[in-house]
């Protein structure tokens, strides 16, 4: 429901939605509001969902998050951090979440750009994925599979410089 209504009112009407769902709101929330910018992103970028939007909504929304991107990143690095540091399942739910926006962000965020300075110090994405990735599965593995389709969309990403996209490949096993 949130990301249907960002969908709409996103950048025009609600300029700070990006703001409002990365809110100091606690984690619960915050893994909500990476589910609603992960599906807000999807929605722009997946093919199976261009017909949604118009091309010219799909281009200022995106537009909008890319100018985010920063913090958006540094909030998935700050809530993975914490999920990794409480397991169980919503530490796991949280990892999830966390994977499943980076995914989205993944193929079409300028990594390199200098806007990308703060977010790069936060974490590295293809470190972030390939460790949760490697480690012992939890749960029903849903961490695992989030991490390895994260590390997929990276290796897709135009937007890595070489020396990323030889980690992703280097992550991932045959």
């Amino acid at each position: 429901m949130l990301a249907a209504v960002a969908l709409r009112e996103f950048p025009q009407h609600w300029p700070g939605f990006v703001g409002d769902v990365l809110a100091d709101g606690g984690d619960a929330a915050l893994e909500l509001g990476l589910g609603a910018l992960a599906e807000v992103a999807e929605d722009c970028i997946d093919a199976d969902y261009n017909g949604r939007l118009p091309a010219k909504r799909r281009a200022d929304v995106l537009k909008a998050l890319n100018a985010s991107a920063p913090s958006v990143v540094a909030a998935v690095f700050g809530l993975a951090d914490r999920a990794a540091r409480g397991p169980g399942p919503a530490g796991e739910r949280r990892l999830v979440a966390a994977l499943r926006c980076l995914r989205h962000f993944a193929t079409w965020v300028s990594w390199d750009g200098p806007h990308m300075a703060a977010a790069r110090a936060a974490g590295d994405p293809v470190d972030f994925a390939a460790t949760v990735a490697a480690r012992p599965p939890a749960g029903d593995g849903a961490a695992t599979v989030a991490a390895l389709q994260c590390l997929r969309a990276l290796a897709a990403s135009p937007h890595l410089d070489l020396d990323a996209s030889l980690g992703v490949a280097a992550a991932v096993p045959r």
